[in-house]
């Protein structure tokens, strides 16, 4: 017999063998169609678990901060604690890592009455001081000299 007869009969086999497993597989009360149905349940479970987990973790990261980055530190009793420093601090990051303050510090002088307002402040300045917004109208109004005639 030569290699590619003897090839042959292997690939015959084998097309056999995956044809009798197919049709195993087709009937639901056979073993093997059981087996599948049992690890493919088994799969699902745990794939599902480890999504949920994942889901879980980046859930919590997502609301700490980067505390989930930093070595957890041990308090008196004993207890691990991850820092909550930074998830606090008035400080924060943007995309790029670089820091910015979370109200903005910069002055800006107001056009109608004239006074230095900090940046992170002046929309709502605005509101107040022309007279536009929920609360600015009446504001204004009580500044106006002619309010009251």
């Amino acid at each position: 017999m030569t290699d590619e007869a003897g090839d042959f009969v292997i690939w015959k086999e084998r097309v056999q063998r995956v044809n009798k497993l197919s049709a195993q597989l087709s009937i639901e009360t056979s073993v093997a169609a059981q087996t599948v149905a049992v690890y493919s349940d088994l799969l699902d479970a745990l794939l599902f678990e480890v999504a949920i987990d994942s889901r879980k973790t980046q859930a919590a990261a997502t609301c700490e901060g980067s505390a989930m980055e930093k070595e957890p530190q041990t308090g008196r009793t004993g207890a691990t604690a991850f820092s909550t420093a930074t998830a606090f601090s008035r400080v924060s990051e943007d995309v790029f890592g670089q820091q910015h303050p979370v109200v903005a510090s910069d002055l800006v002088d107001c056009t109608n009455c004239g006074r230095a307002i900090v940046a992170g402040r002046f929309a709502p300045h605005l509101e107040k001081c022309l007279g536009k917004g929920r609360r600015g109208v009446r504001a204004a109004s009580l500044r106006r000299p002619d309010a009251d005639a």
